[in-house]
């Protein structure tokens, strides 16, 4: 259970980068070819200042989170199954928050017909794979012991 309790949570992460690099490569090609949305030409109204503070703001929100269920984790006194469990949810919220911010970033360059927005997506993309899910992270977070990390393989 354990070993698929990691597959499931990488293979979701690796499902998770897959479609944000899709929809990216997607908008990108919309913008350089002409955009649907508003047939190329760009957004009567300026995201200059929206997408920053959303950025910062869904980026700080999965940060705080993170190191909430951080805190939280290290002083949960759970068997290795709901432990494991606590870090998959952690890792998803995460996961989906800072998806969530890259999206909103690749729709607006989309629609505002303009390339530099997706400079706010490729830095999410970083972020998103510097919050890379792995065993190491979890063992250290909820400090596992020797027992539990043979278990765990």
């Amino acid at each position: 259970m354990k070993r698929t309790t990691f597959r499931e949570i990488n293979v979701t992460y690796l499902a998770l980068l897959i479609g944000q690099l899709g929809i990216g490569a997607i908008v990108v090609f919309f913008i350089y070819n002409g955009n649907p949305v508003d047939g190329g030409t760009p957004a009567p109204y300026s995201f200059s200042m929206v997408i920053p503070a959303l950025f910062v703001g869904g980026l700080g929100v999965a940060y705080f989170l993170d190191n909430q269920r951080k805190t939280q984790a290290a002083t949960l006194n759970f068997d290795l199954p709901r432990k494991l469990n606590h870090y998959k949810i952690s890792v998803l919220l995460r996961s989906a928050i800072i998806e969530g911010v890259n999206l909103c970033a690749a729709i607006v360059a989309l629609v505002g017909g303009n390339i530099s927005y997706m400079l706010y997506f490729a830095v999410g993309l970083l972020v998103f794979l510097y919050y890379r899910p792995s065993k190491d992270a979890f063992i250290n977070r909820y400090k596992i012991s020797a027992s539990e990390t043979a278990q765990i393989g």
